[in-house]
């Protein structure tokens, strides 16, 4: 995948106030500075792993007892979901222009 194509995506979708005006990370130049399959399955599956772990403290009332407001993780909740969804739509979106005619 082109990392040029993957930032046309991704600024398209997003309003011209949220673009970042220095990126959170480098963008590796060459294939093999990319992190393998292995490594990113690993890391979704640590993150879904806590993201269960939060909504089942949330649950159990034990985050409001610890003082953190519920709507406050609600909302962070959503926006992992957003986040994970804009993912999918820009992997969906890059298959759709990458197949052949």
């Amino acid at each position: 995948m082109s990392c040029k194509f993957t930032l046309h995506v991704v600024y398209r979708a997003l309003p011209s106030d949220f673009r970042p005006t220095q990126p959170h990370s480098k963008v590796p130049e060459k294939d093999d500075e990319w992190p393998s399959l292995e490594t990113i399955l690993a890391f979704r599956d640590t993150v879904r792993t806590r993201l269960r772990s939060v909504y089942a403290r949330l649950n159990s009332g034990e985050l409001s007892k610890a003082g953190i407001p519920v709507r406050k993780v609600q909302r962070v909740l959503w926006m992992t979901y957003e986040h994970e969804a804009f993912h999918a739509e820009v992997c969906s979106d890059y298959t759709k222009t990458a197949q052949p005619n």
